[in-house]
């Protein structure tokens, strides 16, 4: 299925909203030269923009620009630097070529637009200050061929090209200058009319991108027929769907000893409806487009008299279009992942093994996915990051996958993740990151649920009907009212407490029943063995220490497998890696708090700061920043990268001891940095205030370490 294209990103910033495969897929990275928006400060940049201003303009319009192009380049270099954007020759390089074919004959235009790829899920794409053109992973997985994409990008270059931004924000200051000045309109709490003013002239400047993309279409060999473009707007109308639509079988994480009952399959699934083509009055005015309909219909009548004949849905190339499509495709689940979105990711990765069966990469996913899902649930936590997915929210095949893991008790979700990541296991034994989550879902079955091999009917043996029928006992059949029902949504229940019992009670349990054989085949398996064992010690260790400090009248929660974390100084650490270092200065006098040129020189100058502390205490420092890389960093910025997503992974997970979803990648860069140990710093300062407050992390890569400090300066 399609997804959607355009969207504003902010009040400057528009958006228009053969394959890699084999078992050894590798993610893609940036390599060749660094952009130099990377690396070169935004101050020096917004110096150059600023001096090209018209001098017959008014001066509140000089200032307007001048905030404009502030705000607007150093939103997109905070971005170009964040590792959110790919920079690689082989990707970038095809999307310049149809950026040659759509402006052959504008030159000097094509010299000012460049195009980068978006490491995001979400199905968009944007124009932004100094030319620079977005395309996400999650648009490219949607597309059906290269004149497609084509027509997006025409319609980015026809904001660039018309100057949007700047027009739009200019005349939003307008907007807002002229309602703050009105009586009535500043009495009216109900009704936001500068917004529906904002929203109102935002869709005229989408409908002239329209207009521009289509027509630049028109003048190349691209197909610009009804049908590509009607299939380019139902990417819009689909947007919220997966790149396919295919059935998940309830069967899928079945194996020798483990069923998944038939109660846990939906009997129907909700019919896809798409978005609206028409949107209604009040909903018109919320939106900054056009609606789909209106849009169509647009592009249609341009379009309605061009035929086929000397066109082709090709120009560049349909190999390499293909490609692009399918490393979108297989780079989705990880994006999902690192965003804790485990149903999106396991759906995504099941449909690439539906091409790919074999596929390590994509097994995985879905065994970090199960991991995650099922740590989150047993923490208590699953409000926040497991269950932000509801099933009656979605559409098409994929709401059985939602389901049958929203109406999974919890103890069921825990066996069935270590059943399927410990098969992995056994497939791929030389796979570093596999058995690190085995051990975390093994800890989690012996902290919560278990209390050791004898609970399990290991020697014995069931057929597998019985296991069916056990497996619907332990899901009793949930009645789900129809969408169209005005009912309250079903609260999951959890049927199995968190809270181990003793044995007898266990082997008696109509929920755990079923699940007391899936292991039979692995518990002569030493490194099965080896995990439950430790698993149990640590937790009787654990146990003993909550006693202790209950007779010495302590509270003290035990709260399963989490990670221990310890204060100090120096902490025995000689490297520490500083990981993309953030400043930002803020005035809350100003309407305009955030001060840009002095933070990025304060970041600067913190980073010499850092150095004499480090000097201090006789720690090496060895600093990530993109301001302080070269164009041939490539290899240092995707160490950053990588570490960026673990650093927001760790913090996610909390306590929760769990691996990062690339901790092989992240073990690999601590052995070549030489350091355990990697530092993110954000240091903000209210100037109202006149309070610096530093926050700041030291996350170990191998036994995890937390360090944080308030501290405050008055003058």
């Amino acid at each position: 299925m399609k997804k959607a294209l355009l969207a504003v990103a902010s009040t400057f910033i528009y958006a228009f909203t053969t394959a890699q495969s084999t078992s050894d897929y590798q993610r893609v990275l940036n390599v060749g030269t660094l952009p130099s928006e990377v690396y070169t400060p935004s101050t020096e940049k917004y110096q150059s923009e600023i001096a090209n201003i018209e001098a017959d303009l008014t001066k509140s319009e000089q200032k307007t620009q001048q905030q404009y192009y502030l705000e607007s380049g150093f939103s997109i270099d905070e971005m170009m630097r964040s590792g959110l954007v790919l920079y690689n020759p082989e990707y970038n390089s095809y999307l310049d070529a149809i950026a040659d074919e759509l402006l052959k004959g504008d030159p000097q235009l094509r010299s000012q637009v460049k195009f980068y790829l978006l490491r995001s899920p979400v199905v968009n794409a944007f124009a932004g200050a100094g030319g620079n053109i977005f395309i996400s992973m999650g648009l490219i997985s949607m597309l059906e061929n290269e004149a497609e994409l084509a027509y997006i990008m025409g319609h980015e270059i026809g904001h660039i090209a018309r100057e949007h931004g700047l027009d739009f924000y200019m005349e939003a200051k307008e907007i807002d200058k002229k309602s703050s000045n009105n009586s009535l309109l500043k009495k009216s709490s109900s009704f936001n009319a500068s917004l529906v003013i904002k929203n109102l002239y935002s869709q005229v400047l989408e409908t002239e991108a329209d207009e521009y993309g289509i027509q630049s279409l028109m003048r190349t060999k691209y197909a610009a027929d009804t049908n590509t473009l009607n299939n380019v707007f139902d990417v819009l109308k689909y947007a919220y769907l997966p790149f396919d639509n295919q059935s998940f079988p309830v069967d899928f994480f079945e194996s020798k000893y483990y069923v998944t009952s038939k109660n846990l399959k939906l009997d129907s699934i909700k019919k896809i409806t798409g978005e609206p083509e028409k949107l209604a009055k009040k909903e018109s005015f919320k939106s900054t487009h056009p609606s789909i309909g209106d849009r169509r219909k647009t592009v249609n009548e341009y379009a309605k008299n061009v035929g086929l004949s000397n066109r082709s849905p090709y120009l560049v190339s349909e190999s390499k279009f293909k490609q692009l499509r399918n490393v979108a495709r297989y780079e989705l689940p990880m994006f999902y992942l690192h965003n804790h979105l485990y149903q999106d990711a396991i759906y995504a990765a099941y449909l690439g093994l539906q091409k790919d069966p074999d596929n390590i990469y994509l097994e995985k996913i879905i065994a970090k996915s199960l991991t995650g899902l099922s740590k989150f649930r047993n923490s208590k936590d699953d409000e926040i990051y497991a269950e932000k997915a509801r099933f009656e929210d979605y559409e098409g095949e994929q709401q059985q996958l939602y389901f049958m893991l929203w109406a999974m008790n919890d103890v069921e979700l825990n066996v069935m993740a270590l059943d399927y990541t410990f098969r992995i296991h056994l497939d791929h034994p030389e796979d570093p990151e596999v058995l690190p989550l085995c051990r975390s879902l093994v800890n989690d079955l012996v902290f919560y649920h278990f209390n050791d091999e004898d609970d399990f009917l290991r020697d014995q043996t069931v057929s597998r009907d019985s296991l069916y029928k056990l497996s619907d006992i332990a899901n009793p059949k949930l009645k789900v009212a129809p969408p169209s029902t005005k009912t309250k949504k079903i609260t999951r229940k959890t049927t199995v407490r968190a809270k181990r019992t003793t044995t007898e009670k266990i082997k008696s349990d109509k929920y755990k029943k079923h699940l007391l054989y899936v292991y039979n085949d692995y518990w002569e398996m030493k490194d099965f063995r080896r995990m439950w064992t430790d698993a149990v010690m640590e937790r009787d260790l654990r146990e003993e220490e909550a006693k202790a400090y209950k007779r010495a009248g302590i509270a003290y929660k035990n709260k399963g497998d989490t990670r221990n974390y310890f204060w100090g100084k120096k902490l025995g650490i000689d490297t520490v890696v500083v990981v993309n270092p953030f400043y930002r200065r803020i005035d809350l006098r100003k309407d305009n708090a955030i001060e840009y040129i002095s933070s990025e020189e304060g970041e600067i100058n913190y980073m010499d700061v850092l150095q004499e502390n480090a000097d201090l205490l006789g720690v090496n420092l060895i600093v990530l920043d993109p301001l302080k890389m070269n164009p041939e960093d490539a290899e240092k910025f995707n160490q950053m990268n990588e570490l960026n997503d673990w650093f927001g992974e760790q913090l996610d997970f909390g306590s929760i001891n769990m691996p990062g979803y690339n901790q092989m990648m992240i073990d690999s860069i601590a052995n070549e940095l030489g350091s355990d140990y990697f530092y993110g710093q954000v240091l903000f300062l209210f100037a109202t205030a006149k309070i610096f407050l530093v926050q700041s992390c030291i996350l170990g890569c191998h036994h995890f370490l937390f360090h944080s400090y308030l501290m405050e300066f008055t003058s």
